[in-house]
C-alpha cells in the first residue's frame, strides 16, 4: 500500500483506534479479544492505516500540566490573494507550531503552538509569522486552563 493512499474505514478499524485511543500500548492481543477478531487482523489493520498516514501511536502530554510553558491558538485571516495551501505550508514549518488547519468561520486558519516562555511566543509572532507572506491579521488566544488537553 502505498504512503498517504486514502482508505476507507470501517466499524472494525474504527473500533480499533478507539481501543488504542484508550492506551496507545495496549496489546493487539488485548484487542482482538475484546472485539473478537485474531491478533493478526489487528496487526493487519494498524499496519495499513500506519503506511497510509492516517494512523500514528505516539506519546502525548498534557501540555497544561507545565506551568511555565505558554500554549496558544492564533486565529489567521489571509489578504484576499493569498495562496491558502502555501501559507499553510509555511506556518506549520514554524519551530513551535503543533498544528495548522484551513477553516471556516471568522478565520481562514487556526494555528496551535507551544513554547516554553512568554518571550519565546513573543520572539515567534513579532519575527517568524510576521515574515509569511499573505497573512492579514492575527488574533492570538493563550491558554490558562483547560480539562482534557492531550497533544
Amino acid at each position: 500500500m502505498k504512503k498517504q493512499e486514502i482508505i476507507e474505514l470501517d466499524e472494525l478499524d474504527k473500533n480499533i483506534i478507539k481501543e488504542l485511543n484508550k492506551d496507545g500500548r495496549v496489546l493487539y492481543r488485548e484487542i482482538a479479544h475484546k472485539l473478537k477478531i485474531s491478533e493478526g487482523s489487528v496487526r493487519y489493520r494498524i499496519k495499513k492505516m500506519k503506511e497510509c498516514g492516517y494512523l500514528r501511536i505516539v506519546g502525548v502530554v498534557d501540555p497544561l500540566y507545565f506551568k511555565n510553558n505558554i500554549n496558544a491558538l492564533i486565529g489567521i485571516n489571509l489578504e484576499a490573494r493569498a495562496q491558502r495551501e502555501e501559507v499553510l505550508k509555511n506556518i506549520s514549518d514554524l519551530s513551535g507550531v503543533k498544528s495548522v488547519c484551513s477553516l471556516t468561520g471568522r478565520y481562514n486558519m487556526i494555528a496551535e503552538v507551544a513554547f516554553q516562555s512568554r518571550d519565546d511566543l513573543r520572539i515567534f509572532l513579532d519575527e517568524g509569522l510576521v515574515q509569511i507572506n499573505g497573512i492579514s491579521n492575527t488574533e492570538t488566544f493563550i491558554y490558562l486552563s483547560g480539562i482534557g488537553k492531550w497533544v
